[in-house]
């Protein structure tokens, strides 16, 4: 359970039951999903120090989009994170072995 709560958005609680594929996946799903949404963040503020503090940019429609669809893995992610916390605490989730993982 520690490793849910503590390192989950890593993935470690998949690693620990050798579930290493899924835990892959954790990991890409929170690098893209916070990629996509920082990277539009990073545009606006490099082109606001380039142009000073009258020329501040709106974000743009694809830059919209882009964030949009980090939010959309991100909540992905928040929701296959949270079955997997709830599947622990009942002492349904299973390692790569089909046993089930207790507290």
């Amino acid at each position: 359970m520690i490793f849910v709560l503590l390192l989950g958005g890593f993935g470690a609680h998949r690693f620990y039951v050798g579930r290493i594929g899924s835990a892959i996946a954790m990991i890409l799903m929170v690098f893209f999903g916070y990629g996509l949404i920082i990277e539009n963040y990073i545009r606006v503020l490099s082109f606001n120090a380039l142009g000073g503090i009258e020329s501040v940019p709106e974000f743009s429609p694809e830059g919209m989009l882009r964030m949009l669809v980090g939010i959309l893995i991100l909540m992905g992610f928040f929701v296959w994170w949270l079955v997997d916390l709830i599947k622990i605490c009942c002492s349904t989730f299973r390692d790569n072995q089909g046993l089930c993982v207790k507290l």
